[in-house]
């Protein structure tokens, strides 16, 4: 390097960046010093160890470094080590000429580096030599930042061009005609006026300062009284500084103008299309939005208060709806005739791979904003570069990645905890779901987390959290297609899950993957879930082709699938099965797609383990083996296999079934002389192949592994736990994977047989139990149905209910007006008052269990009557069905006679008892009067009896025509019998029941409404039959505390069946109870004198469970449990259960 030189005389210069102002030696300028003009005081000098001085001389020198002419000011300063001192300044102006690092300036070679100080030679210096200065210059910035240019490429552009960067707008935006925005605000809509918040004194004094600035600016304008009726409020957001930002709350106003409708750019796509190029530069336009001036005539609509004044901006403010898009589309117009420039909004890229190209589109960009008056932010714009990060992405001349900055983040992101937190980090790593494979599956826990309530986090979740992170922080570069490698190909690899779908675009050139191009995927909807394997790998496939469509479309693209039956679909001239297939192959026929099926002998239990776990959440510890280790060890299936007992137990289960070892046997011995393939399995034998000692059943759609009965029973116990689902569900979730000889019964076998289901779904279609006739009464008030109309006016005399007597035999009635709070003996006296003394004395009574009719004193009654009385059985009013039927009569002829006077309907009962009477009764083909008395009643018209006026009957005669019709109403009464029980039973399967059985009973035995009735079990048990009362209704083993009829309609009933051989015993102890507290499952009894609870647990056998001490309940099982478990058995056990509870002080509420 040759040294600076000053009019021919060489000097020692240090180019010193911590400088602030260029030095020189007063010794070095000699004799002219005194002659130099003297200014005010140009900046403080400070010595290391703490004097100070004044610096009043300058000086302008003309000098030259390796042949490069410079001409800068000087301040002059005595007594220093060198002779001239370069500073911040000349750095910066010139930092294309100098490198630190190479330690050279304008290209000078290694030989010749410049010298740096570094602090040891400094600290050297400081001591050797006499003085030594430390130089501080406080400057004020002139002028405007303008963009870095790190690799000083572009300097006289931006020297020529520095007029259009900005820190900040400083008057109004130029009327630029076209661009100038008008607000069209919807006709005839009310001018929205917001109410101001309150606002703090600091925000107060912010906003004075901003409204002030803006101003100044030209940015705002006051506006004058009755100019505006349209108000937003203003309010304020903290900045990561602690300063405000002041923003006016247009949404109001968002809700009244009319949409702007403009197509935004596709995020990815504007990606794609930059990435793969040399030269970058991005740039970032001054407040952006402001530099679009508003219409003169429509601005007011953006009015705001501030300080008792109103306000309203002249430019495109923040917060209004329309203004992203007409950003967009003003930048879109003004940059259209650039190459290599596209934008987003107000951010700005170019791109090129020539310097020659980015320079001209650079000019060509920096002119047309020059000449529309547009401005951009130096500070926020980057010249020249190889790499630069646009819209989140970071873009090269090799592809796309995530940030480092990202990456950094997303490694120190704690793992939320809650569904707000994940709910935020889900947003931001969807923004780079293109760089995960299948993201929809490995997120699925995530979003259940996040979007459904009461989910709790698990350590499923903590697990698929982490194991997004990893793939992300370990994502792959996204290449550019390169259509210029020919010729140009397509690989497409594609997966399908139970829950998800995802797709691999990779580009291929003479066999070898170039890179992957991007990745997509996608979660199935609960009809995609139930399509046949088949249509869900073919959906698949239009779901990627659709997406790679713009990549693939005219080149040629092999789809790589695990679904053999697929390539033979392409290739086949058959038609389809489907005519969702057709429209699905239509779709695909612009594509020129090659369909391969990928096989492998290890990656077939890989496949049926990992969409097993997928379709049904299986967790195959039962099996010694997960495919998360599967997947993250990179070891193939069949050789993780190998380490454990997986393909021991499907082996062994072939020894159990002697279909399968019968079958196994003649696979592995060839020898047909010594061993003949028996003719029943000649057929069958051709599906099946041996591999490793492991089974396979071939079909069409390729091979499947075959499991024993013992396997497929753990593999269905996990399939089913998760969700209960039914026979059909179950069945097609191992029925395309796995291949169990007679799976179907093996499948219906299990869910018919498990417990939970047994106990939580309703049985759907006919229950059990057929109708049964009830015999046909001998005589007239031989059997008899009572039973009380309730819930009607109390009437002047106290009357509030109304007592139904009802002849079985004839429908006679006779309605007798009560109170609900009557003492039963005066219930007694109504029935011998009313029925028995004028009807005589019945045989038979039935009625429902009303506490008037179980109580002690009715009992003696008819036991000194010698009436037999029976009730129906528990909450089945059919069996009392006559009176019932005819309740609903007295009502609707009591509202016919009432009208409006509803409190008076005692005083029309017994007309209403004659009406009733008096007329056709379908069921006896009479009057219920003529069945009784043998005759008509006399018409209380006289129109109809005018020929019986001097008629007579005698005695005998009448008493012969009632017998008569007594014997037709028999007659007709059978015949209706069968004709309704058979219309009843029509399409009924008899379920029979006998003693000893054990049933489950429907909740609605007992009915009680109560909380969450919908999540409660519906049938409770099970419980053992102990008498046969009938066919339809039997005595049930229930709980002794229980003080219901015992006696139970067989529709109610449902017939327990165990599942063989997976019972477990109930605990023997209170130690081992509470380790085995949360398999509590009901609570079946309370026994008041020890204080103990009655208690059965899930998965033991039914009838046997365990006693607790109630204090021990209260204290170890879990509240939200415990809080069940007492609102069943409330809901069962009835109130006295529910006094019982309520003597127990809960231990957590003493808390």
């Amino acid at each position: 390097m040759t040294l600076p030189s000053v009019k021919g005389r060489e000097c020692m210069a240090l180019i010193d960046s911590g400088s602030g102002a260029d030095l020189v030696l007063a010794e070095f300028v000699g004799g002219k010093i005194d002659s130099l003009p003297q200014d005010t005081c140009l900046c403080d000098v400070v010595v290391a160890f703490g004097a100070s001085r004044q610096v009043t001389k300058r000086v302008l020198l003309e000098f030259s470094i390796n042949g490069i002419h410079f001409s800068r000011w000087f301040m002059v300063v005595p007594g220093f080590s060198k002779d001239m001192v370069l500073g911040l300044g000349f750095v910066g102006e010139h930092e294309n000429l100098i490198s630190f690092k190479k330690r050279s300036f304008a290209g000078v070679s290694k030989e010749n580096p410049l010298g740096l100080v570094d602090s040891e030679e400094f600290v050297e210096a400081v001591e050797n030599a006499a003085e030594v200065g430390v130089f501080t210059l406080k400057t004020e910035e002139v002028g405007e930042e303008l963009p870095r240019d790190p690799n000083g490429l572009f300097p006289d552009l931006i020297k020529d061009y520095k007029d259009i960067f900005l820190q900040e707008l400083k008057e109004t935006p130029v009327s630029r005609g076209k661009w100038d925005h008008r607000i069209n605000v919807i006709p005839y809509v009310t001018a929205p006026s917001g109410k101001q918040y309150p606002l703090g004194k600091p925000e107060f004094a912010e906003l004075k300062s901003q409204v002030k600035k803006m101003l100044d600016a030209g940015l705002i304008r006051q506006l004058g009284v009755g100019e505006s009726d349209f108000n937003s409020p203003v309010l304020f957001v903290r900045k990561k500084d602690g300063s405000y930002r002041m923003c006016v709350d247009y949404r109001l106003l968002n809700l009244t103008v009319v949409q702007k409708q403009f197509q935004m750019p596709v995020v990815e796509q504007l990606i794609k299309e930059v990435s793969g190029y040399r030269y970058y530069s991005t740039l970032d336009m001054t407040q952006s939005f402001h530099q679009i001036r508003l219409d003169d005539e429509t601005s007011h609509v953006t009015a705001f208060t501030a300080f008792g004044k109103k306000f309203a901006y002249n430019v495109l403010p923040f917060g209004f709806t329309n203004a992203p898009a007409i950003l967009q589309e003003t930048v879109s117009q003004l940059i259209q005739e650039i190459p290599g420039c596209v934008n987003y909004i107000d951010d700005i890229i170019v791109y090129s791979n020539s310097i020659e190209d980015h320079r001209k589109s650079l000019q060509m960009l920096f002119e047309a904003f020059r000449r529309n008056k547009f401005f951009f932010k130096g500070s926020k714009c980057e010249l020249g570069v190889s790499r630069v990060t646009f819209l989140g992405h970071e873009v090269g001349m090799k592809g796309t990645r995530i940030p480092e900055a990202q990456l950094k983040a997303i490694a120190a992101l704690k793992t939320p905890d809650n569904p707000k937190d994940m709910r935020s980090a889900l947003g931001f790593f969807n923004y780079f779901r293109h760089y995960i494979e299948n993201f929809s599956q490995v997120a699925a826990p995530l979003y259940e987390f996040a979007t459904k309530r009461k989910v709790q986090f698990t350590k499923v979740h903590e697990e698929a959290f982490e194991k997004l992170r990893r793939k992300l922080l370990k994502s792959e570069l996204l290449i550019k297609v390169n259509y210029d490698l020919k010729p140009v190909s397509f690989q497409l690899e594609v997966d399908a899950s139970h829950h998800a779908i995802g797709a691999v675009l990779t580009q291929v050139h003479n066999q070898e993957v170039v890179g992957v191009i991007e990745m997509v995927s996608r979660s199935l909807t609960v009809a995609e879930r139930n399509y046949p394997i088949r249509q869900k790998e073919l959906l698949l496939i239009v779901f990627a082709v659709k997406k790679f469509r713009h990549y693939i479309l005219g080149y040629e693209t092999v789809v790589y699938t695990d679904h053999q039956s697929l390539e033979t679909l392409f290739a086949s001239n058959t038609r389809p099965e489907s005519e969702r297939i057709i429209r699905w192959l239509e779709s695909l026929q612009e594509c020129n797609l090659k369909v391969r099926y990928r096989s492998g002998e290890e990656n077939v239990l890989a496949d049926v383990l990992s969409r097993l776990v997928d379709a049904g959440k299986v967790e195959v510890d039962d099996l010694d083996a997960t495919v998360n280790e599967v997947i993250e060890s990179g070891e193939t299936v069949t050789q993780v296999l190998r380490q454990r007992n997986v393909v021991d137990q499907i082996k062994a289960s072939y020894d159990t079934d002697a279909y399968l070892s019968q079958i196994l046997k003649l696979l592995q011995d060839t020898d047909r002389a010594r061993n003949p393939i028996p003719p029943e399995l000649k057929s069958a034998i051709k599906k099946y192949s041996l591999r490793d000692g492991v089974l396979y059943y071939n079909t069409q759609g390729g091979s499947k592994p075959v499991v024993g009965k013992s396997v497929a029973m753990l593999v269905l116990d996990k399939v089913h736990s998760f969700g209960h689902f039914g026979i059909t569900k179950c069945y097609f979730a191992i029925q395309p994977y796995l291949f169990v000889p007679k799976l179907l019964e093996v499948v219906t076998d299990y869910v018919n047989s498990c417990d939970h289901c047994q106990r939580a779904k309703a049985i759907h279609g006919s229950v059990g139990g057929l109708m049964l006739p009830s015999d046909v009464p001998k005589d007239v008030f031989s059997t008899i149905h009572l039973d009380f109309v309730t819930g009607i006016p109390t009437t002047p005399e106290g009357y509030d209910c109304i007592l139904v007597v009802v002849c079985a035999l004839t429908k006679y009635c006779v309605c007798i007006p009560t109170r609900k709070k009557s003492k039963v003996i005066q219930t007694a006296k109504l029935l011998i008052d009313e029925v028995f003394s004028v009807f005589g004395v019945p045989d038979v009574i039935k009625s429902d269990k009303d506490i008037q009719f179980m109580n002690s004193i009715m009992k003696y009654v008819f036991e000194y009557y010698q009436i037999d009385f029976r009730t129906t059985s528990t909450n089945n009013p059919s069996t009392n069905g006559q009176v019932e039927a005819l309740n609903k009569v007295v009502i609707q002829t009591i509202k016919s006679f009432c009208h409006r006077e509803h409190a008076l309907w005692s005083h029309y009962l017994k007309v209403v008892q004659f009406a009733i009477n008096t007329n056709y009764a379908p069921a006896i083909r009479m009057t219920p009067y003529q069945a009784v008395f043998g005759r008509l009643p006399r018409d209380r018209t006289g129109i109809l009896d005018i020929n019986m006026q001097h008629s007579s009957m005698s005695a005998e005669l009448l008493v012969r025509r009632a017998e008569a019709v007594h014997a037709q109403i028999k007659d007709t009464m059978s015949l209706s019998q069968d004709v309704m029980a058979r219309k009843a039973n029509r399409g009924k399967n008899p379920v029979r029941f006998e003693v000893g059985d054990m049933i489950l009973l429907h909740r609605e035995a007992y009915w009680r409404p109560g909380k969450y009735r919908k999540l409660t079990d519906v049938y409770h048990g099970p419980f053992r039959l102990v008498k046969k009362i009938n066919d339809n209704a039997f005595e049930v083993d229930l709980p002794s505390m229980n003080k219901k009829d015992r006696v139970i309609n067989v529709k109610y009933f449902r017939k327990y069946i165990e599942q063989r051989g997976v019972f477990k015993e109930p605990p023997v102890n209170l130690v081992e109870a509470e380790a085995r507290v949360k398999e509590l499952s009901a609570i079946l009894g309370y026994d008041a004198e020890n204080f103990e609870f009655d208690v059965t647990w899930v998965g033991c056998r039914p009838g046997h469970g365990s006693t607790v001490p109630i204090a021990w309940f209260y204290q170890k099982v879990p509240k939200g449990l415990r809080d069940t478990l007492i609102a069943n058995a409330i809901d069962f056990l009835g109130d006295r259960f529910k006094d019982a509870d309520a003597d127990v002080e809960d231990p957590e509420e003493e808390v």
